[in-house]
């Protein structure tokens, strides 16, 4: 087995650059990354879903690429933390879901928004940011020129308020914002985003730009199972006298996201920036309750498939390969590298990555090379074998993590066993509590 790859930017400019553009395909394309938040695996049509139509990330699907083994963190902000700055989130001090707190170390970080705004690009970040909440940690600072989104966890879809930032109501604090200033707007949140983001794409159609658009969608709004979406979306599947707690309300978030994507991705095409445009698409973490994430068990909080393998979906007309899937083993932490890659920009020295340059998974070219990738705080995936604790799984033959083979294996066990503890220790984790499956 190889050893877990720790990678300084030092290492790296060769390999990030991709290689000469397609003939007629700007070198420097515009990058729209494009985040759910709490979707299943099982929750996207081309990933296997039967009840929710989502025609427009099936299309993105057939007009691009699909990974079928994409991995991000089993909750929010360390996924958010980790996709934006190439790195184990551990590294930057996000660790943990952010509660209405701030990580001051975070501050420190080198995001792909600061390397992009330094190259010439215009930055923006709608939606969700869940990685800080005041001062040197807020997007502005942390590289992005545009902001309007919010920055905890959740929100009411409608209000605009956030139950878990107390303010002495039940609704908690009001939670919208433009650059650094509160705002007051009516309308549901996914609709917001999205017309947000058709303006950003609008105002910045002549200069290479990077848009990441961080749905709320379909995350409950003020507690556990409650389901907000417009009237029309809560009647086309039939709860709409009672959306809470059901896939039925679920569902209507999910397709007024997709509708939504629809909205942006029309909009390139009519700023006629289609092929000049990188569009992924992924979900931070797997789902809770009314989602989906088979074929896998587990979900959100769990290191099981369901909670930390997530849908990923890449396009670029005339770039990328149409209705392409890709097995490769990727994960989030792999975006900043390759992003940078796609847009011919070498990162600054002081950079450090954890994540790998995975262009040529995109590209349909070369395999991405074999690697172990690590769960906190007790989880390490390499190749066909899957350590959780003290469990052993072979996901090749039960991706649905059903049997546990470590007696049969125990030599598999104990090397992922020291390369667990050598990143544990790397990332400053604890090491207790192994055999316990979150």
């Amino acid at each position: 087995m190889k050893s877990i790859a720790l990678i300084g930017c030092a290492l790296l400019p060769a390999l990030l650059l991709p290689g000469a553009p397609v003939a007629g395909v700007s070198a420097r394309p515009n990058i729209v990354l494009i985040v759910a938040d709490d979707l299943g695996y099982g929750d996207v049509g081309c990933f296997g879903c039967k009840d929710i139509p989502t025609p427009n990330l099936d299309q993105l699907a057939h007009d691009g690429v699909r990974f079928s083994q994409a991995y991000a963190y089993n909750v929010c902000s360390p996924t958010r933390a980790s996709l934006i700055t190439g790195c184990y989130a551990e590294r930057n001090g996000i660790r943990t879901v952010l509660m209405g707190d701030s990580v001051p170390q975070f501050a420190k970080a080198i995001t792909v928004a600061s390397v992009l705004h330094q190259a010439g690009y215009v930055t923006g970040l709608v939606g969700k940011w869940h990685l800080g909440y005041e001062g040197n940690v807020l997007p502005t600072r942390m590289g992005f020129d545009e902001f309007f989104g919010f920055h905890g966890g959740k929100i009411d879809y409608f209000k605009h308020t956030d139950s878990t930032q107390k303010n002495g109501t039940p609704e908690g604090k009001h939670d919208l914002w433009e650059g650094t200033t509160e705002i007051f707007r009516q309308g549901y949140s996914t609709d917001l985003f999205t017309e947000r983001a058709r303006q950003f794409i609008r105002d910045h159609a002549q200069t290479p730009f990077f848009l990441e658009l961080t749905y709320n969608a379909p995350h409950y709004a003020t507690h556990n199972g409650v389901y907000q979406a417009p009237a029309a979306y809560l009647k086309r599947f039939g709860v709409e006298n009672q959306p809470d707690n059901t896939r039925g309300g679920y569902a209507a978030m999910v397709s007024c996201m997709d509708d939504g994507i629809g909205r942006v991705l029309a909009e390139l095409k009519s700023q006629h920036l289609d092929a000049k445009t990188l569009v992924i698409f992924i979900s931070d973490n797997g789902a809770e309750d009314a989602g989906s994430n088979l074929p896998f068990s587990g979900g959100k909080h769990s290191n099981k498939e369901g909670g930390i393998r997530v849908p990923w979906i890449a396009r670029w007309p005339g770039v990328i390969p149409p209705a392409t899937v890709r097995s490769d083993t990727v994960h989030v932490m792999d975006l900043m590298p390759t992003l940078l890659s796609a847009a011919h920009v070498v990162p600054p020295a002081e950079c450090q990555f954890d994540g790998t340059n995975i262009w040529s998974a995109f590209a349909g070219t070369d395999p991405v090379a074999g690697r172990a990738i690590c769960f906190p705080p007790n989880a390490i995936r390499e190749g066909r074998w899957k350590l959780i604790g003290n469990k052993l799984f072979d996901l090749a033959t039960d991706p649905a993590e059903r049997s546990d083979v470590a007696a049969q294996h125990a030599e598999v066990c104990a090397q992922l066993s020291r390369e667990r503890t050598v990143w544990q220790q790397t990332m400053k984790i604890p090491t207790t509590a192994h055999a316990a499956i979150p």
